[in-house]
């Protein structure tokens, strides 16, 4: 699994809070729950449909914007 590979993009503060889907054959009954775990802001299982990716693109992007637009306490 890429797993190392979101973690080295984690470790790196420029890309700390990128959002980083990931695309992958994995399919299995916890391979979401373990993606999503190791740091991962989203997952698709393929096969993967242009749609699916936009909207998942566009929810990430919307709760990234809410976060950063959250007023401060």
């Amino acid at each position: 699994m890429v797993l190392p590979v979101i973690r080295r993009i984690r470790e790196n503060p420029r890309f700390a809070t990128l959002p980083v889907v990931a695309v992958t054959a994995y399919a299995m009954r916890n391979d979401r729950e373990n993606v999503l775990k190791a740091g991962f802001d989203g997952y698709l299982s393929k096969p993967i449909h242009a749609r699916d990716l936009t909207n998942e693109i566009e929810r990430l992007l919307r709760k990234r914007n809410d976060r950063n637009s959250a007023p401060n306490p």
